[in-house]
Order: structure tokens, then C-alpha cells, then sequence
């Protein structure tokens, strides 16, 4: 009879074991994480020997940029896109190194639809909405007007953020379906990265998109996931 309940308590413990190991991943993955800082670009470092692909492993929603500012860079479904400097679209290949990102695994938390207004009335809507200091934000679906940018490639320790803006090029699309993925940034976190909204778009038939700098809606799906944290990763 002990030794049957030594046995049962056994199996018990070993069930508990697998529950919590189970959970573990899932409590980790809410968390967004990040490559570099706000003051490390501020500081023109724009180098940096983190590849795509351990990128990649921590999340498969995100944003972010190629050494050497070189084009912005859209995580969306798990796979990297990124829209180079002429404001084409490829997949990067998985060795190339990231100078600064956001990255999580995307679960929404809330969402609802927008539509008819600028990117200024739907900052509005959505900033009440905001009760994590970070947020990764999902827009699909119809939009009237699409203005975004990409900037060139620049040498290690080369221009200022401002310099290298000075010379975007700027993408205008006009009815068209894209998706905007992003991240809202608290002023808690100002130390750490950019407050407010940051934003990147890709078009539907990947054939443009690029960093957000206006838009108008026609109709679209909004999703919000509500972060546990920030990690810096490298």
C-alpha cells in the first residue's frame, strides 16, 4: 500500500513538472524584446553581430532595420521582409545582421475596426487604449493613401539619424490593401527606445511599403497586443 502511494505521488509530481515546463514558454513570449537602444543610434551605431536569424527565434511579429540603417525591415507571419532604399520588397537573407528592432510573438489582446479618418485620428483612438508600456500593434486591410520612406545604407559611425532622414526617399500608394506592423512606445521607456507609435508597412502583392510617415483609412482590422515587458537582447 506505500509503496503504491509513493508511486502515485510520484506520478503526481511528474504531471506538475510537465504543466509548469509547459507554461514557461508561453509566460517568456509576451514579453517584446530588442536589439540596441535609443542612445546607441542617437550615437550613430549602426553595426551591430546579432543575425536575422536569432532574430527571428524570438518572435514572428516586428521591425526593425539591417546594418547600416540599411532599409526598414518588416517581421510579419515570421518571416522578414524588407524594403530597400528604390522602396523594393525581398526576404533578407537569415545571415544578415540587425543594428535595432522590436520583435514578439503576436496573440491580440483587442481588436476592432477603423475607418474613414487619418493616422492622426486613429493615434487618438487607439493612445486611451494603451495600458502596457509596450504594445505591438496589427493593421489590415484597405487604405486610400500610403506615404512611407526608406534611407540608404550608411558606413559604420556615418551620419546622424537627422542626416541620414534628410536624404529618405519618400513611396506614395494610392488605394491599396497593406499591413501596418509596429510597436506603441510609452514615455516610461524614452531611455530605451522612441516614444510613441512606430510603424512599417508592407502592401499586400509586396511590392512596396517602408517606414510610416502618413496615411488615410478606408477600412481595417486593428489588433493590439498588450506586452508583459521590454528585454534587450544584444
Amino acid at each position: 500500500m506505500k509503496n503504491t502511494i509513493l508511486l502515485l505521488l510520484l506520478f503526481s509530481l511528474i504531471a506538475c513538472q510537465k504543466q509548469v515546463t509547459n507554461l514557461e514558454p508561453a509566460a517568456s513570449n509576451d514579453f517584446t524584446f530588442q536589439i540596441s537602444t535609443k542612445q546607441n543610434l542617437i550615437d550613430s551605431e549602426y553595426y551591430r553581430n546579432y543575425s536575422l536569424k536569432n532574430y527571428l527565434t524570438n518572435g514572428n511579429f516586428g521591425i526593425g532595420t539591417l546594418n547600416g540603417v540599411d532599409g526598414e525591415l518588416i517581421i510579419l507571419d515570421g518571416i522578414a521582409y524588407r524594403v530597400d532604399y528604390n522602396g523594393k520588397v525581398n526576404r533578407p537573407e537569415l545571415t544578415k545582421n540587425i543594428p535595432f528592432g522590436n520583435i514578439k510573438f503576436f496573440v491580440a489582446d483587442t481588436t476592432f475596426f477603423f475607418s474613414s479618418d487619418s493616422l492622426d485620428k486613429f493615434k487618438e483612438k487607439i493612445q486611451p487604449l494603451m495600458k502596457s508600456e509596450i504594445a505591438a500593434i496589427k493593421v489590415t486591410g484597405k487604405f486610400n493613401f500610403l506615404k512611407t520612406r526608406s534611407v540608404p545604407k550608411q558606413p559604420p559611425h556615418g551620419k546622424t539619424l537627422a542626416e541620414i532622414i534628410a536624404v529618405q526617399n519618400i513611396f506614395e500608394f494610392k488605394n491599396i490593401e497593406a499591413t501596418l506592423v509596429g510597436f506603441y512606445i510609452s514615455d516610461q521607456l524614452d531611455k530605451l527606445n522612441f516614444p510613441g507609435f512606430h510603424l512599417h508597412s508592407l502592401l499586400n502583392d509586396k511590392t512596396g511599403g517602408g517606414h510610416l510617415l502618413d496615411c488615410v483609412f478606408d477600412s481595417v482590422q486593428v489588433q493590439i497586443d498588450f506586452s508583459d515587458g521590454l528585454k534587450i537582447l544584444f
